[in-house]
């Protein structure tokens, strides 16, 4: 678990759940997001360094980010591609706070579900990754609702934006707030370049102001 706190934080934490495939990633590798989100919203993050596959299964994972969740008890809850999945199932075990998604893995892909092949991750890429922890991960259709207040960054070129976009439309239709924007011509892991790529950086500082505004 790493901590970041701003100058001045307000009281109230964030946790974030950062993606890497579930075999991949680290609170390291996703330092400069969580360090920038941070400073964007003036409060605490806490990044946790949850177990990953193979060494460990997606329950191990899961049950990591729901420890950590009980115990600080965050305002809201941020995760991207593989931690935006964790995020979500987190929030189906009781925490309804403001949910925060990155391009975040909905529902079980399938070829038909998922949108066309893009530069950094393919649908193929997708479909293994997720046969490497399917049989752990709660079977929870992606329509039902993980929290009442969601704030939604996607990227166009990704396979996951199909399945997400329809998700977004299945939690508004169920009576959930949702905000939704796409960072056009942007690939999957972008946040990582936004302070040089002018449309992942505005599309991540308008997520980050919505964060803001629902927190409040």
């Amino acid at each position: 678990m790493r901590r970041f706190t701003p100058r001045g934080a307000q009281r109230g934490c964030i946790v974030y759940l950062h993606g890497g495939g579930w075999n991949l990633g680290s609170v390291a590798s996703h330092h400069g997001i969580t360090a920038d989100l941070a400073a964007r919203l003036g409060r605490e993050v806490v990044s946790v360094d949850y177990r990953r596959v193979p060494e460990a299964s997606y329950a191990a994972a899961l049950a990591d980010c729901v420890a950590v969740v009980n115990a600080c008890a965050p305002l809201a809850m941020v995760g991207d591609s593989a931690g935006g999945r964790l995020a979500i199932d987190v929030a189906h075990h009781g925490w309804q706070g403001v949910l925060g998604l990155i391009y975040p893995v909905v529902g079980a892909p399938t070829p038909e579900t998922l949108g066309d092949d893009a530069p950094l991750l393919s649908r193929s890429d997708i479909l293994a990754l997720w046969q490497s922890v399917a049989d752990a991960v709660p079977e929870i259709p992606a329509e039902r609702v993980p929290t009442p207040t969601i704030e939604v960054l996607a990227v166009a070129r990704d396979p996951l934006t199909r399945p997400l976009e329809a998700a977004v439309d299945a939690w508004r239709h169920a009576g959930a707030e949702v905000g939704y924007r796409c960072a056009p011509q942007m690939v999957h892991s972008a946040l990582h370049g936004h302070a040089e790529l002018p449309a992942m950086r505005e599309s991540w500082q308008a997520f980050c102001q919505a964060l803001v505004r629902r927190i409040a």
